[in-house]
């Protein structure tokens, strides 16, 4: 089953000569940040925190997160633009609806 605060899944590994992949689930906290965690580590971060780097890319490194030799020692995942945009519009539009119910 889904959860809903499913952001992003970063793949992992192919399992097997399948096409499905051990991912490691983006979720988000609130309309301000999100986490990627494991089940021994977590990292949080803050939307504000995340830039676009020079491409335009949301490279976003998970090196602390310490995913073992097992995982292709993945240290980092783009999080997908349009992914870091919607939570943006998303926070505008709640901004702009508190401030017509003041």
């Amino acid at each position: 089953m889904a959860d809903g605060r499913t952001l992003y899944k970063i793949p992992i590994y192919r399992m097997g000569n399948s096409n499905n992949w051990m991912t490691l689930p983006v979720l988000a906290t609130s309309d301000e940040s999100f986490r990627v965690q494991t089940g021994y580590n977590a990292l949080d971060f803050k939307d504000e925190d995340i830039k676009p780097n020079a491409e335009g890319k949301y490279i976003i490194n998970i090196e602390k997160i310490n995913l073992g030799q097992s995982c292709g020692d993945i240290k980092e995942f783009e999080m997908p633009r349009e992914v870091m945009e919607s939570r943006k519009e998303r926070r505008r539009l709640n901004a702009l609806e508190k401030i017509q119910f003041l």
